[in-house]
């Protein structure tokens, strides 16, 4: 399939300041970006919580691309201090909130590498969790693992423990990329852990696969795309690569990397591809089959459920702030061993901000052929009391202009265009005030790593 009037077109945009730097790009997962949000102490309790999220921060080892809060550990007390330390969190919230009263929705264990968790631990975690908190009957509960971590043995005790999704970070199938991006297994033991879950009972798996990845070609894109259409799990999830400061794949040169124009292809080629297979873009990077949901995910940015995230460095979206643990684990465990929630940066989201918030996140359920696509104007201005456009409207019609959003009368929604560039179209959304923040200290999505 050709793309060049396409790419011609998101080149264009550069004119409009909305461009892609593979060296300043992020994903926009939360609002209001976190390198603007300040340090946070006497944190009083107004509302409730829905969604819950756990970090276990350990890993096999590093990835030559990771940024993330995660490290490898060779004394396993500190796994089982650490896991003492969460339950300690817990019943912090539980004493100081009406956490106990509210019903869980979706439980989320992300990191890290939760699945490097040994089998006795992870039952001790799941029993912790409902001996304290209302978890409903139709609860998701999501672990998220890589291929070297899981055996059958694994796989069946997760289901029996409840944990009913599983995500596999597979991120590409050739087995010379895997290793040059200091991934610890190979696309063999990739398909093959995929397939011990799915022989355990797994009904929902996700697959992560990342492109844009040094050395990664459009063959070999293509050919993780073939090996998707075989294997054929219930989710997909595909992220640009980032190249972040203090990674290693931030020292290498731009040779290493596939062009722009051939990272734009490889979204393009997996949105169409996986189209073809059938799947619904639920957001623009995850795909799943007919009848899935993210349901984490789909409450956190369509509904605009709350979030509670215990762990070092944990985020929540809670009691009208948005908020983020201690990133150090003796800072975190010193903050609870305490009696303290361990809050490091955070902020009252304002009602002005809270409008932003919701129109960012629904913009990021576009998808090419999901019915819901983007954001529902009803819902928001029954959220509000006001018409999404009565308070974006200028900003809306510039984005409209510009190609980058669809307004059906129902939903607004990223176009094609804007779903290839969907973190800067959303950026643009950011508050005058977190822009002129942001330029200051010289990152543009405010992510900083976390």
């Amino acid at each position: 399939m050709k793309y060049g009037s396409l790419i011609s077109k998101i080149q264009g945009l550069s004119k409009g300041g909305i461009v892609r730097d593979p060296n300043s790009f992020s994903f926009i997962t939360q609002y209001p970006p976190p390198l603007t949000l300040n340090k946070i102490s006497n944190f009083k309790f107004k509302r409730r919580a829905i969604e819950l999220y756990i970090h276990i921060p350990f890993c096999t080892g590093k990835c030559a691309y990771c940024k993330f809060f995660s490290f490898c550990v060779k004394d396993k007390k500190v796994i089982q201090n650490y896991l003492g330390n969460l339950e300690k969190e817990l019943k912090i919230y539980l004493k100081k909130s009406d956490l106990k009263d509210r019903v869980i929705d979706s439980i989320y264990l992300g990191g890290g590498t939760p699945s490097i968790l040994r089998i006795d631990q992870i039952k001790w975690l799941m029993r912790l969790i409902r001996k304290n908190l209302r978890v409903s009957k139709n609860v998701e509960i999501t672990i998220e693992s890589s291929p070297e971590t899981l055996t059958a043995k694994k796989l069946f005790s997760y289901l029996e423990y409840g944990i009913n999704r599983i995500s596999i970070g597979v991120q590409d199938f050739n087995d010379d990329i895997l290793r040059f991006v200091m991934r610890r297994h190979t696309g063999k033991m990739a398909i093959e852990a995929i397939e011990k879950a799915r022989k355990a009972g797994f009904k929902k798996i996700n697959i992560d696969l990342i492109y844009g990845l040094p050395r990664q070609t459009i063959n070999h894109w293509k050919n993780n795309l073939s090996i998707i259409s075989k294997l054929r799990p219930e989710y997909i999830t595909i992220y640009h690569l980032r190249r972040e400061k203090g990674t290693v794949i931030a020292t290498l040169k731009k040779s290493e990397f596939p062009s722009k124009e051939e990272i734009i292809k490889m979204y393009l080629e997996g949105l169409n591809r996986l189209k073809e297979l059938g799947y619904i873009q639920i957001a623009p990077d995850q795909f799943a089959s007919p009848g899935n949901i993210f349901e984490q995910q789909e409450n956190k940015w369509k509904v605009g459920k709350e979030l509670i995230g215990l762990g070092a460095s944990g985020y929540s979206f809670f009691n009208g702030f948005v908020y983020y643990n201690a990133r150090s684990i003796k800072d975190y465990s010193k903050l609870v061993q305490e009696g303290k929630l361990p809050v490091w940066l955070g902020k009252e989201v304002s009602a002005k901000e809270l409008m932003r918030r919701t129109l960012i996140f629904g913009l990021k359920t576009s998808g090419i052929n999901r019915e819901d696509s983007g954001l529902d104007k009803k819902m928001f201005e029954e959220r509000f009391g006001i018409t999404v456009e009565s308070f974006f409207g200028v900003e809306l019609e510039r984005l409209r202009k510009l190609g980058l959003i669809k307004d059906d009368g129902n939903f607004i929604k990223l176009s094609l265009t804007g779903l290839v560039l969907s973190e800067e179209v959303c950026r643009e959304l950011y508050s005058p005030e977190i822009k002129t923040q942001l330029d200051k200290i010289g990152d543009k999505f405010g992510r900083g790593g976390l």
